[in-house]
Order: structure tokens, then sequence, then C-alpha cells
């Protein structure tokens, strides 16, 4: 569970649930559109342009290059009832301007259950397509087994209405 924070081309701070990040050409960790991953402190996290012999994200999102830390990459959460707007593709913007996210990592009330980042994975999808499958044609069965019950019902009282003459 968790956000990361970046920053889109707009220069405003947005979130992503996607963790597939790249380092570009002038040394930054971007994602697939460029916009820059933020660190903890919601600054770009600049690894450098030359010399990385040896990238390592931890479990806890201590960045380490070289064996050297470099940034601490934090995921977020939104607060409970927050309303947020899907900006564009996989990208979240709180609707009011005010609030902000979580840091899921310090702050225990927001804290994301289960949240470790981990390295060279990304997240799959929740839902099963064959169980979605299945539980629609079982809700559709329902339905229509409620529509011809109520069918039957407005026949009976058609027809008792014709044969008591109203």
């Amino acid at each position: 569970e968790g956000f990361f924070p970046i920053q889109i081309e707009d220069g405003r701070l947005a979130y992503t649930r996607n963790g597939h990040f790249t380092i570009d050409q002038d040394g930054f960790i971007v994602n697939q559109q460029g916009e820059f991953l933020l660190d903890q402190g919601l600054a770009p996290i600049f690894l450098g342009v030359q010399g990385i012999r040896d990238l390592t994200v931890l479990a806890n999102g201590n960045i380490i290059v070289n064996a050297e830390l470099i940034a601490q990459l934090n995921a977020f959460s939104f607060p409970k009832d927050t309303p947020i707007i899907r900006a564009a593709g996989d990208k979240y913007i709180p609707s009011d301007t005010g609030i902000t996210m979580n840091n899921s990592m310090n702050n225990s009330e927001y804290h994301a259950i289960n949240t470790t980042i981990v390295q060279g994975f990304i997240e799959s999808s929740n839902v099963s397509p064959v169980k979605t499958a299945a539980d629609m044609v079982q809700v559709t069965r329902g339905y229509e087994a409620n529509q011809m019950a109520l069918k039957a019902q407005t026949d009976t009282l058609q027809m008792l209405m014709n044969v008591s003459g109203i």
C-alpha cells in the first residue's frame, strides 16, 4: 500500500502507485514520463551522472549507491475520506490543495499497512479477471431472477384486477 510522491511537469506535487522508475541522463530518478521521484523531504532524488556501480533500494526505502546512503524513499497514504482527483494516467492529487499526504513511514495513524519497498518488483493487480467475470454472471442471474419474479407478481395483480373488474 502507499503512493510515491512525484513532481509533475507543471511543478506540482502528485502521487502515483506506479513504482517503475529509471535514472535519467541527468542522474535523477524519474518515472516513465520523466517526472521526478521525490524523497522523504519531497526533493528530487539525485544519484549522480557517473560512477554508479551498485544501486540498492532497501525495504525501509533507503537508497544506497556505491555503499553510500543517498536518499530516503517513503510511501505515503491519503488521510481517510480524503477526496482525490485522478490527474492523468496513474497520477493522483488531493482535491483540496490544503491537504497533504501523510508520510506512512513516520505517521502511525496513516501508516500504510505492510508497506515494504522492494527493488526490482512491480506491484500487480489485486483483481482476478476470472473471479470478477464469475461474480458478474452471478449478479446478472440474480437480477434476471428478480426481474422474472417482479413480472410474475405484476401479471398476477393484472389478472386479479381483470377478474374483479377493476
